[in-house]
């Protein structure tokens, strides 16, 4: 399952990715990420990623790449 925030609640086109000691911040389609080496940020966006998914907001596979306007056949090559 993937679940988002819905889109009238929330518009953003960054990933995050919560280690046990770090913090990786994406923009969707840029080149560069913003990593935060901090327990005290990665268990804050472990804890924010809980609560997401427990409110049970599902989006199948079609409604995310609808969302983000990914196709299948477009890929970003660096």
């Amino acid at each position: 399952n993937i679940r988002f925030f819905p889109p009238d609640k929330f518009k953003g086109n960054v990933t995050v990715c919560a280690g046990d000691s770090f913090v990786c911040i994406n923009l969707i389609g840029a080149t560069q990420s913003i990593i935060v080496d901090s327990k005290e940020f990665a268990s804050t966006f472990r804890q924010l990623f809980e609560l997401v998914w427990e409110s049970n907001l599902t989006l199948s596979v079609e409604e995310v790449t609808k969302q983000h306007d990914v196709t299948k056949d477009s890929e970003t090559t660096n």
